[in-house]
């Protein structure tokens, strides 16, 4: 999949695009194909070196807000929330990609 990724410290022109791994979700994850994704401050500053990245989070690929749809889930997620695939999170680790995983709980669900 796609990401966008922090190559150096710096400016706007260290973020590129780059091939990654799409992960895999397990337990209570939930895989996201994201359709839009925001870039905050707390982005902008871990793009310049002055932020770190969530525990877990990869530390070149930043963004904390993200909306899109349900693709795949963990084995322990609950079953309701099949029929519901639109949702929007805020403060995830990892949001400037294509897909991410989150923990169940933390999604926002949107009814079609």
């Amino acid at each position: 999949m796609k990401a966008v990724v922090i190559t150096k410290f710096g400016g706007p022109e260290v973020l590129k695009i780059k091939e990654v791994d799409t992960p895999t979700c397990t337990g209570h994850q939930v895989l996201i194909a994201v359709k839009a994704a925001g870039m905050n401050r707390p982005d902008v500053f871990q793009r310049k070196g002055n932020y770190a990245a969530p525990e877990g989070a990869p530390a070149d690929i930043p963004g904390l807000e993200i909306s899109g749809e349900i693709v795949s889930i963990g084995e322990l997620v609950d079953e309701w929330k099949l029929v519901i695939r639109s949702v929007l999170f805020y403060l995830v680790e990892d949001t400037q990609n294509m897909s991410l995983l989150i923990r169940d709980s933390a999604c926002l669900y949107l009814k079609d």
